[in-house]
């Protein structure tokens, strides 16, 4: 009887997962509620696996966008401190003007909390575009658009929040991808297999096809992490 390799990864363990309950929801077995009953439980541990993959990557870009926001940040700082030094009079007066926004938040916006930097950032933003700063902003030609471009980024970042607060998890949640990864493995190698590989023996017309199915997404995946392991040697 084959089973499943210890040696998997958590993501080749979500994709044995997704492969088993694709082939479950393409033969079902209706009549065998044992069964359906444990393939329910691999369903919801792989979408759990899945979702913390996800969440995972999702991280890793609210990183990436957050490093722009604060490059975004202290490109218009500097932008208006460099002014605050310019020969020209008008130029340099309307950036100590616009210097009284900046002072206001201070650099210590860069190190707060995700969630306060951004507040604090939409409320610096909307103190730049009161009407009696516009004239000083056009004076410095650089300013409105960097601007806009901590406009974007910290709309992508508000964005990206509000997508991460909208996942939904199951009851699996508290555990780790790893400690779900070794329960589906086990539930896989010592519930479903040896129940289909015997139930496929004494009633090879309704369960073979199922059975088959199952050792080749299994064979086709150690194959898999054996290369895979080959390859890091």
């Amino acid at each position: 009887m084959i089973i499943l390799t210890s040696k998997l990864n958590n993501s080749e363990m979500a994709s044995v997962g997704d492969s088993v309950n694709n082939a479950w929801n393409r033969m079902k077995i209706e009549s065998d509620s044992y069964l359906t009953a444990q393939m329910n439980e691999s369903g919801s541990i792989t979408k759990s696996i899945i979702t913390k993959l996800n969440t995972k990557k999702d991280q890793a870009a609210a990183y990436e966008i957050d490093n722009l926001r604060d490059s975004d940040t202290r490109a218009l700082f500097y932008e208006i401190i460099a002014k605050t030094h310019f020969r020209d009079g008008a130029v340099r007066d309307s950036a100590t003007l616009l210097m009284e926004v900046v002072d206001r938040y201070g650099w210590e916006l860069i190190g707060r909390s995700y969630d306060d930097q951004t507040s604090y950032t939409m409320a610096m933003l909307s103190d730049f575009t009161k009407e009696e700063l516009k004239p000083h902003i056009d004076m410095l030609p650089n300013v409105q658009m960097l601007l806009d471009n901590l406009q974007e980024s910290n709309n992508s970042v508000k964005a990206r929040m509000a997508e991460s607060r909208t996942l939904k998890y199951d009851s699996h949640d508290d555990k780790s991808a790893y400690i779900l990864k070794r329960e589906l493995r086990i539930l896989i190698n010592k519930v479903i297999i040896p129940h289909v590989t015997v139930m496929a023996k004494s009633n090879p017309e309704t369960y073979k096809d199922f059975c088959d199915t199952l050792h080749t997404i299994i064979e086709e995946m150690n194959d898999n992490v054996k290369n895979r392991l080959l390859r890091k040697k």
